[in-house]
């Protein structure tokens, strides 16, 4: 699957396709979704 992600955003080395990959998950697990506080009744 890597190799297939790193010729689709045109990563010359496979490292970068892993760096951003890293990089954004990190950034994503920060996001705070405004649906996580919404109360039901």
């Amino acid at each position: 699957m890597l190799p297939s992600l790193n010729m689709l955003l045109g990563h010359n080395d496979l490292m970068t396709t892993i760096r951003y990959l890293h990089t954004s998950n990190k950034d994503l697990m920060k996001i705070i979704s405004p649906l996580d506080n919404l109360v039901l009744y």
